[in-house]
């Protein structure tokens, strides 16, 4: 076992802890729990499922949960992890090679791979640091949204081959905590002492996209943008993307394409932002556009998947929905067997709309 305290804050989690705690026990000595006021049964699952678990108040600052569940742990590594997460793939050359150079080294911590379940269905990819040595240093910092930090210093971030899935925020989630109600509340709390926080004006910007309250998501988005002028942070890719997806909502096309282009030419190698065009394309339903949408995804297949380590990213932009969306476009104009090539590459990695329309398509070619 890895020389890690798993650390978590939780509060009515009965129907996710179990499972939590079930995925990590394999690889780590020891899993915390801090309940933060549950009444129902989460302290008690925790505890039978072999977690040491301690009780706080609650007092509107996650980064004070997290620092007080620290407290507790005996492991020399820490790893942080959310009830409604598993523990999906733990590479474990590259994470004892990880837990050297934290050994070795100051001011380095552990990304891992986050793949959520999106509200659409989707499966999105980001990284997000979560494992860091067990030292007074290293602390949480930001009452939401909370960042760790190195001696009030920014951390230098290292893999892990940590992957985690993330299943909270699907539909049936949202209608059971709304989460994001809470969180919209927390971040304008946290943005009074600070309206130009880039980071919490991104995190605002985004609880308005995924609430679809989109006029309110382009201010925030927009004024996160303008806050970077003179220092790009590593999650203003991202501001963009969220921010030309919320005009394509609102039917902005003209706002949507100066967007895409300031985004495209600080990152040139983002294959979503491509994605995003043929997307916004299609939306529009303008004739006159149409013949674009092939370059658009085009060049999604030409760039490939995005590295999740470097943007936050959707799965199968760079492939398999690049390819589907060709083949719905030759379809559309008459191209049956372009079409059927495409589609046939998205099958190829069990994309199951391009199943279908592989079937489809094969009987409509048979009579």
């Amino acid at each position: 076992m890895l020389p890690i305290s798993v650390c978590m804050i939780v509060k009515n989690e009965e129907k996710h802890i179990r499972q939590a705690i079930e995925s990590v026990k394999p690889y780590v000595k020891e899993v915390i729990v801090l309940d933060t006021g549950s009444t129902d049964n989460t302290g008690c699952i925790a505890a039978n499922s072999g977690a040491r678990v301690y009780g706080m108040t609650w007092n509107n600052s996650f980064a004070d949960m997290r620092n007080a569940c620290i407290s507790y742990a005996n492991q020399p590594y820490i790893l942080v992890l959310d009830a409604d997460e598993r523990l999906s793939l733990c590479d474990m050359e590259i994470m004892e090679q990880a837990l050297r150079i934290m050994e070795q080294g100051k001011g380095y911590a552990g990304d891992v791979v986050i793949r959520s379940s999106t509200q659409s269905g989707e499966i999105s990819e980001s990284t997000i640091t979560r494992l860091f040595p067990n030292r007074p240093d290293y602390k949480y910092q930001g009452r939401i949204h909370e960042q760790l930090v190195y001696k009030q210093e920014t951390i230098k971030s290292i893999r892990t081959g940590i992957v985690i899935d993330h299943f909270g925020y699907e539909d049936e989630e949202i209608q059971s905590k709304d989460k994001y109600r809470r969180n919209l509340a927390l971040i304008q709390a946290s943005l009074e002492a600070n309206e130009n926080d880039s980071y919490l004006l991104f995190q605002l910007g985004r609880t308005y996209y995924v609430m679809k309250e989109y006029q309110s998501a382009a201010v925030a988005l927009t004024k996160c943008i303008d806050s970077m002028a003179s220092t790009k942070q590593h999650y203003l890719s991202t501001t963009y993307l969220t921010l030309g997806y919320t005009y394509i909502h609102l039917k902005e096309w003209g706002l949507f394409e100066k967007c895409l282009n300031d985004a495209i030419d600080i990152y040139p190698d983002y294959t979503d932002l491509y994605y995003m065009y043929g997307t916004a394309l299609v939306e529009a339903k303008n004739p006159e556009w149409l013949p674009y949408i092939p370059d658009a995804f085009m060049n999604c297949l030409q760039l490939g998947a995005p590295t999740s380590s470097k943007y936050e990213t959707v799965a199968g932009v760079g492939t398999y929905k690049a390819h589907y969306n060709l083949g719905v476009y030759y379809e559309l104009t008459g191209n049956i067997e372009l079409a059927l090539y495409h589609y046939e590459q998205g099958n190829s990695y069990n994309y199951e709309l391009a199943n279908q329309s592989v079937i489809r398509l094969k009987q409509l070619i048979k009579g």
